[in-house]
């Protein structure tokens, strides 16, 4: 678990059952919680599709790369960041 965000060095360490160890080292980039935002009609009716758009963004300015829209339906939208998923309510 890390606490903030930011650049950790994290360390593997493996050891054989006859003693002989060895470590690798690589540097991780932790970011923080996206902060979820979208933008969609108030006025739409139950049946009719929506578009929704994502205004979501990383505290730090880092680009979200990709997002998965879950409407809690059987189906699930998985657009690339930059596409609108369009949803019908029923």
């Amino acid at each position: 678990k890390f606490n903030n965000y930011g650049s950790y060095n994290v360390v593997l360490t493996q050891t054989s059952s006859n003693g002989c160890s060895s470590k690798k080292t690589k540097a991780i980039e932790i970011n923080p919680i996206p902060v979820a935002v979208t933008n969609s009609p108030n006025d739409q009716c139950d049946g009719l599709p929506v578009s929704f758009t994502s205004l979501s963004f990383v505290a730090n300015n880092n680009t979200i790369d990709s997002c998965i829209w879950n409407f809690e339906y059987p189906t699930i939208s998985t657009p690339t960041l930059g596409q609108i998923p369009h949803h019908t309510l029923l």
